[in-house]
């Protein structure tokens, strides 16, 4: 080459689309890196790394990643640098134009723990890529991967970090180029739904709920969650429900994004059972022999109970017992009783109330036959008689005229005698 081509080659414009060499990546980034001692928890997804040169450019938005080893200031690097190359195509796209190469290599990112979707850009502007295998967390995520040249192969999958770490393996299998060429690498962290921890419950009582969303921002997601009882709410990371019955039901939170993506986490909760509630008043007071019925109030946490119904056994405290709501007895003798009512629901809880009724013994009626009465043999003479101290409905009425006749049913009978004399009536 002549010394003036030499020196046209060496004056040539830099190319439109390309920023200046040493402004696109200037290595006292790396030292600032450094000089702050960032820790790896300063790393947060998403990232986009790229991988070039100390001097080439990087790509809008993205990290640019020189050949470094990792450390833990920085939060990212090459587990080994020996057998690793940065190389520079000096092609028009910052992104692809660059990158790292070699036979085999594991690249470290510190990450918080949590589930990420990572999708690794491989290619080579001058040269075919094929043969390449990927390996994360010790698993194999993708295996014979292959570009042409000038071309970029992308392998998208998803990666645990439960170590605080995330460790990428590339590693080249042989074949026409013996070398992989990693030009960048995408970090996002998946949409992760929680619904919480498992609940307990009772019947009746109401659960409050207490989801969470990690990996994205909540702007724009959408709620569901399932309560497992055929129950639903929308809107809301925080619900509350009731169930109407005991089980054990499973919980679902559905959580999707504008994109359509999707992410779901279930609890279960163990709803107990709740006896009954009954009320029987009183105390009462009754006439002996009178029936008295007892209407009682029965109440249940669990609404299912309520509609399905309850058992009922009494006791009225005299040997007598029943079934059936209302309760209805008549005590044969004056006293005070202690009734019991047990309620029995579906499941088998069972409540028992009591109440007291005072049994009082019927009053002696006042009987009046009226006047004594004058009269001549053969004439008819009308008696009067009345009842006090008790309702006469019910009386049975006798009347003795004392010459041997009687009549019934009437306290104003009449009677005509057929001989002269004194008679007791």
């Amino acid at each position: 080459m002549s010394f003036g081509l030499l020196r046209s080659w060496l004056n040539r414009p830099a190319p439109a689309n390309r920023r200046p060499r040493k402004s696109a990546r200037p290595p006292v980034a790396i030292e600032q890196l450094e000089e702050r001692q960032l820790l790896a928890t300063a790393l947060t997804a998403p990232l986009l790394f790229d991988f070039g040169t100390d001097t080439s450019p990087v790509a809008d938005g993205a990290v640019g990643v020189p050949l470094v080893k990792y450390s833990s200031a920085r939060g990212y690097g090459w587990k080994s640098l020996p057998g690793l190359t940065a190389v520079d195509r000096l092609t028009s796209d910052p992104l692809t134009c660059d990158f790292h190469r070699g036979r085999n290599g594991t690249f470290v990112v510190d990450l918080p723990n949590g589930s990420y979707q990572v999708t690794a850009i491989l290619g080579d502007p001058f040269s075919l890529l094929d043969r390449v295998n990927l390996t994360v967390e010790g698993q194999m995520v993708a295996a014979r991967l292959f570009a042409n040249v000038g071309g970029t192969v992308r392998a998208t999958f998803q990666a645990d970090v439960t170590d605080g770490r995330l460790d990428l393996q590339i590693a080249d299998k042989g074949g026409s180029n013996p070398y992989f060429s990693l030009a960048a690498l995408n970090i996002s962290p998946n949409l992760t739904a929680n619904a919480g921890g498992d609940q307990s419950a009772i019947e009746g009582q109401a659960v409050s709920f207490s989801g969470s969303v990690s990996g994205v921002s909540t702007t724009g997601l959408s709620y569901l969650w399932n309560f497992g009882d055929g129950s639903t709410a929308t809107g809301t990371l925080t619900p509350s429900h009731t169930y109407r019955d005991n089980g054990t039901y499973k919980v679902t939170l559905y959580v999707s994004d504008a994109t359509g993506a999707t992410a779901h986490d279930t609890v279960m909760v163990t709803v107990d059972n709740a006896a009954p509630v009954a009320e029987l008043g009183g105390p009462y007071e009754v006439a002996v022999s009178t029936p008295l019925t007892i209407d009682p109030l029965i109440s249940d946490p669990g609404a299912q109970d309520e509609l399905v119904g309850f058992t009922f056994a009494w006791n009225f405290g005299d040997g007598s017992t029943a079934s059936g709501d209302p309760g209805t007895h008549a005590w044969a003798t004056p006293g005070t009783y202690t009734v019991q009512l047990r309620v029995t629901d579906k499941d088998g809880a069972a409540t028992t109330a009591s109440t007291t009724v005072t049994v009082k013994g019927a009053a002696a009626p006042v009987v009046s036959a009226g006047p004594d009465r004058t009269a001549a043999e053969g004439q008819a003479v009308s008696f009067s008689g009345s009842v006090s101290g008790v309702s006469t409905t019910g009386l049975s009425y006798l009347w003795n005229f004392g010459d041997g006749s009687t009549a019934t049913g009437t306290l104003t009978p009449s009677h005509t005698y057929r001989d002269n004399g004194t008679y007791k009536v």
